[in-house]
């Protein structure tokens, strides 16, 4: 019986090939459950725990000899993005890791120049006369003794002038040309600075350096970005549902009590909301959360959690009306109020930026489903899944001005107003999002999502 040979088999040619390609340096891949924990898989990336894909960085090829069964284990030490900042260095067998990318030439060939052939000069003597022809047309007249013959000048291609109609490139139906003078010019008028401020109910102009003093608490700061009419229907909203559940009513003060235990929450990692009530610390160098202390309880919390609508929300659906409008009649009365409030309390400086967010979701949802989150998005290159929130922010202060909740593009479709159809959606969403602040004068700073020529236009158009 002859002996198989690695050469002829395919999985043992396919590892040697993977072994060969983790050099230091490559791009890999490995699931995240393998990377760390479940929980913590869980914590991050919700519903995808088990799917989610890390991208990493290979540190060393490891090659181990088990001395039992004289068999070698090829193993990979990388160091894989965990998302928000979070790099982890773990140890995989080569089985676990994909290779993403092989090495990459350090000096690539440099193509060798062609030999450039020595410049043709005048002999010093005069050339011997080539045997006379038969055709006397053929021969050149004689030439005076001690003069050279007049060489001929190569041919010269005939110069052509490119047209200045004639554009260099053509991207979404915009021609582009050449002009070096052109490029020197500013576009638009100068743009001065301005200085963000917000006012008060009462009419008081607050900005940066204005609390010099401490006059005004965190908690007045908080006031003066919360729209004051929302806090008033969320607390009665949320006590319509307690007392449908049997629990006690809530008021404003403990419902500004219950926001600043959400606050608190986010200085916290943990791994169930209920252990931020503990009084038992669970690393000697950190102490116990001891959420107890705010004066909130943890079931109270978990009752009025479990009870905060955000909007007007009938207990049923109105007819004519879809399932995912329905829903979203839980948070949009918060965002218009939020919105309109914003626009007339703060103004921004001559910076405004325009960006998304994520909202992290773990409950279900989906536009196929008829509960839940009406509009999951889920994207690679985005640390969370969940809820997406496109808005706007002052350049300077980093305030949030304008938010608007991405919806699916049926939604989006009853929104859309008829003399902007033309437009992107990118431009659409940009357009809304600095609405308040139309002619202006203001400088609006978008990635691509947002940014094209025609958004370029549409914004000189609104000043």
């Amino acid at each position: 019986m002859s002996k198989a040979t690695t050469g002829s088999c395919p999985a043992a040619r396919k590892a040697l090939n993977k072994v060969s390609s983790l050099i230091v340096g490559a791009k890999c891949q490995a699931k995240a459950c393998m990377v760390t924990d479940l929980s913590e898989c869980s914590r991050r990336y919700g519903s995808s725990a088990k799917t989610k894909i890390l991208e990493g960085v290979v540190l060393e090829s490891i090659s181990m000899t088990n001395p039992t069964t004289n068999r070698t284990a090829n193993y990979v030490r990388a160091r894989y993005d965990l998302g928000g900042g979070h790099l982890k260095d773990v140890t995989l067998h080569i089985r676990s890791v994909e290779v993403v990318s092989e090495r990459v030439r350090a000096n690539p060939p440099v193509a060798v120049p062609l030999p450039v052939p020595p410049p043709v000069t005048a002999p010093a003597v005069a050339p011997a006369l080539s045997p006379p022809t038969s055709v006397a047309a053929a021969t050149p007249p004689p030439t005076p003794a001690g003069t050279l013959p007049p060489t001929p000048a190569p041919p010269t291609a005939p110069s052509v002038a490119q047209s200045p109609t004639i554009p260099v490139v053509t991207s979404h139906k915009v021609d582009w040309f050449i002009d070096d003078e052109a490029v020197l010019e500013q576009i638009g008028q100068p743009t001065p600075r301005r200085a963000w401020s917000i006012k008060s109910p009462i009419g008081d102009v607050l900005q940066a350096g204005s609390n010099a003093d401490n006059r005004r608490t965190k908690m007045d700061v908080f006031l003066l970005a919360f729209p004051p009419e929302s806090l008033v229907s969320i607390c009665r909203n949320t006590n319509v549902v307690l007392e449908n559940i049997g629990r006690p009513t809530t008021t404003v003060g403990e419902l500004l009590k219950f926001f600043g235990v959400i606050i608190l929450a986010t200085r916290f990692e943990f791994e169930s909301r209920a252990s931020l009530w503990s009084d038992t610390s669970t690393s000697p160098f950190i102490p116990a959360p001891a959420f107890g202390k705010t004066g909130m309880k943890r079931r109270r919390f978990d009752d009025i959690w479990s009870c905060l609508p955000w909007g007007d929300q009938p207990s049923e659906r109105p007819e004519r009306m879809s399932s995912e409008q329905y829903r979203w009649l839980l948070v949009d009365d918060f965002v218009e109020q939020f919105n309109e409030h914003m626009a007339q309390a703060f103004v921004p400086s001559e910076h405004i930026c325009v960006d998304e967010s994520i909202s992290r979701w773990y409950g279900e949802g989906g536009h196929w489903i008829n509960m839940g989150l009406p509009c999951y998005v889920a994207i690679d290159r985005k640390p969370e899944n969940g809820c997406e929130i496109q808005n706007a922010a002052c350049g300077q202060s980093g305030i949030m001005l304008r938010l608007k909740l991405v919806k699916t593009a049926a939604e989006e479709s009853t929104t859309t107003q008829v003399h902007d159809e033309h437009l992107l959606h990118g431009t659409n969403v940009l357009k809304f999002l600095v609405s308040p602040w139309s002619f202006s004068g203001r400088i609006v700073c978008a990635d691509s999502y947002f940014a094209s020529v025609g958004a370029a236009e549409e914004l000189k158009r609104n000043g």
